[in-house]
């Protein structure tokens, strides 16, 4: 893969503001390589990888080796795990777990660890990176080639239950296929010290193949309403949709939609409030651009903006990830004029799915067609950590609660 600009200085950037907590791994030493054991399992070599030097040497290989997984999901890719990484892996350790057989790279557990100490009890909490941020991504997992989905979780699962320290393995979101469910969970199963429950429901619409096919499954009120709304804007803002189509065009408008989203729900998000989750954005938002993933809407009247959609398209998938609107225009329905005109354009593109990501607003159940349920797996080595797990867990719901009570708004991704 060619190295642009942008990548080269991700790479510099993760390696140098990474540097200081280096010898925070597991090793405790930053000179040594990174740990290796060689399973059983299918004769894989297992590596635990705790520099940050060592994980930028997958990058060559990561997303060829998500594209052969059944894991394939823009939310696992290189440039989603890396800048998550950097903008918020501060207060945590890397505990990346690689499965090769003969050289090949077969497995990637994209694995963090954070310390915690509380009621007199210091245990690790090992969780996917990419988790536990503002950012919420859905569809985490191990990534595993086809083919080895046993032998790299027997291995995996011998690795983490061989773990010394106190630890709870906290996994989310997960597929209800995913590996780590599928494999994983029942080679960890211990006397009751693991749990699944559920995460999120995201609401999915299976596109047809056609626009034509789309339009001919909509109730006839839908086709009413919406050739009414959408000549509304015509007749009252002369409104056009546009696609960011340059570095530039991405830069302006995810400013834009930081403004329109945060116009639409005021106190009610936490979504572009951070200096953390805007950095991420921005930067992942440019590299997504080079590689054709992003598909950011702009509803424009005149010379304003009123409406924007933020969406990822991959392997087949159209991912709404956020939006915002102006409220000034409800009564021209903007956001809804929008959505419908990234739905067709996702067929145009020739995805399978639209996903609405997790949340239940009534908005999505105008066209989704089913739901997919995450679930939450998580593994105490001990009843003590677990107690002082549950007592952390209640603290930090508490601690949302009181900063974000609607958590179910499109305004909490």
């Amino acid at each position: 893969m060619p190295q642009t600009p942008e990548r080269s200085l991700l790479l510099q950037e993760l390696v140098a503001e990474s540097a200081p907590r280096t010898s925070d791994a597991v090793t405790g030493n930053e000179v040594l390589p990174a740990a290796v054991n060689r399973s059983h399992a299918h004769a894989l070599t297992i590596a635990t990888i705790t520099r940050i030097e060592q994980l930028c040497e997958l990058e060559p290989e990561w997303n060829q080796l998500l594209r052969s997984s059944s894991s394939n999901t823009v939310f696992l890719t290189w440039e989603w795990i890396a800048t998550w990484w950097r903008v918020y892996g501060k207060s945590a350790s890397l505990n990346v777990l690689v499965a090769r057989d003969h050289g090949t790279l077969v497995g990637i557990a994209p694995l963090k660890r954070i310390a915690v100490r509380l009621l007199g009890q210091e245990f690790d909490r090992i969780e996917f990176i990419g988790s536990g941020s503002d950012v919420t991504p859905e569809y985490l997992d191990v990534i595993v080639r086809r083919g080895y989905e046993a032998a790299v979780a027997t291995a995996f699962a011998e690795t983490l239950a061989a773990e010394s320290r106190p630890h709870v393995l906290d996994l989310r979101p997960l597929r209800p296929d995913s590996v780590a469910v599928t494999h994983l969970e029942s080679r960890l199963a211990n006397g009751g010290r693991s749990r699944r429950v559920l995460d999120a429901v995201c609401p999915v619409l299976d596109l047809p193949g056609s626009i034509e096919a789309f339009l001919q499954g909509r109730s006839r009120n839908y086709k009413k309403k919406i050739g009414e709304y959408q000549r509304r804007c015509r007749r009252e803002l002369a409104a056009t949709v546009r696609m960011s189509a340059s570095q530039e065009d991405v830069r302006r408008d995810m400013e834009m939609l930081a403004t329109l989203h945060r116009k639409r729900w005021g106190a009610q998000t936490r979504s572009f409030v951070s200096d953390e989750y805007i950095q991420f954005h921005q930067d992942l938002a440019k590299q997504a651009l080079d590689h054709g993933w992003i598909r950011l809407f702009s509803l424009e009247s005149r010379s304003r903006t009123v409406a924007m959609l933020y969406c990822f398209a991959y392997d087949g998938h159209y991912y709404y990830y956020q939006g915002g609107w102006d409220p000034d225009f409800v009564r021209n329905r903007v956001g809804l004029v929008l959505m419908h005109q990234a739905i067709q354009q996702s067929i145009i593109d020739g995805a399978r799915v639209f996903d609405f990501l997790r949340g239940e607003e009534a908005y999505k159940g105008r066209w989704a067609n089913r739901r997919l349920t995450n679930f939450r797996y998580t593994r105490w080595s001990s009843r003590r950590v677990r107690m002082a797990n549950s007592v952390l867990h209640l603290a930090n719901a508490w601690m949302r609660q009181q900063q974000m009570a609607a958590t179910d708004l499109p305004g909490a991704r």
